[in-house]
């Protein structure tokens, strides 16, 4: 069909009758599928790759819908191409950007739409151990971030974490923000426990957290990983984001067997039971216990 411009809408069978949720089992496609898109395709899923969220990207030109109904204006008729010739470019924020500085990290989030990847970030400044928290987030959510903080508090010595004076005691006379890009979007659940841990760990210790690695689980005080849901979806977007390892909770594995088989091959699974597996898969070279030389014992 030429010259013709399609409008589509979302359809939502949370409602429908069963009978007639039956009919689309032969329409519907696998979220694993890969779809090719003309080039009246929506901006967020151009490009290789190119992340669907509104918080992952950042737009020069007007918003979506300025810019669908900018490409709907103008006729393309006889031209073929890609998409890119014929929408706006986009100012895409790459992972491996985001990660250029210790004190973020990658979780893995489950949303009504599918799983997608979520940033966390933390600062810390002179203050009188504060926390805060910015994001719309949750009370489950919020004490994650606490249950993160005290277990860090408590293995500081472990791991040599140093506020910038160089005390091992972490909210001594510091402040720490923790922020989740994407305000405008209510978050909760306690998935984002090991993310925010791994995130507090690289600012502490100054180190990165490697950039192809996403990760999702419930902490405990003591540090263990428990399991949580949306596996499935949430490793699927790890891939759709071309990350290469992925963390998970170690009584989750099981949930690896509903993941495709050519989604599998592609990345690293890690199943972690506490969080010292967690970090010493999150940063290269691992995320070692700092030590002090022993006495040397001696006979006169």
């Amino acid at each position: 069909m030429r010259k013709v411009n399609f409008c589509c809408r979302e359809h939502v069978l949370e409602d429908a009758k069963p009978e007639s949720i039956g009919d689309t089992d032969d329409l519907a496609l696998p979220p694993e599928m890969p779809i090719l898109i003309d080039f009246h395709a929506l901006k967020d899923i151009l490009g290789p790759p190119m992340y669907e969220m509104e918080h992952m990207l950042q737009y020069t030109e007007a918003d979506s819908s300025g810019l669908v109904q900018s490409a709907l204006e103008k006729s393309h008729a006889g031209k073929t191409g890609t998409p890119g010739r014929f929408l706006p470019k986009l100012d895409v924020i790459k992972v491996s950007e985001r990660l250029s500085q210790p004190g973020v990290a990658i979780g893995l989030a489950w949303t009504p739409l599918g799983g997608e990847i979520m940033f966390v970030e933390a600062s810390r400044m002179d203050g009188e151990g504060q926390l805060t928290l910015t994001g719309q987030l949750g009370n489950v959510m919020k004490e994650s971030a606490h249950l993160a903080i005290s277990w860090l508090r408590s293995n500081a010595k472990k791991y040599h974490l140093t506020t910038a004076s160089g005390s091992f005691d972490l909210l001594e006379n510091t402040d720490i923000h923790l922020h989740f890009p994407a305000g405008a979007v209510t978050k909760d659940g306690p998935s984002a426990g090991v993310t925010i841990a791994t995130c507090l760990a690289s600012l502490f210790s100054g180190r990165l957290v490697r950039s192809d690695v996403a990760m999702t689980g419930e902490i405990t005080l003591r540090g263990l990983v428990l399991p949580v849901g949306g596996i499935k979806d949430k490793v699927l977007a790890a891939h759709r984001a071309g990350l290469k390892r992925v963390i998970i909770p170690q009584r989750n594995e099981k949930d690896l067997e509903e993941i495709p088989g050519n989604v599998r091959q592609d990345l690293s699974f890690v199943t972690a039971s506490c969080l010292d597996e967690v970090l010493n898969a999150a940063f290269d070279g691992g995320f070692t216990v700092k030590t002090r030389p022993g006495l040397l014992n001696s006979k006169l």
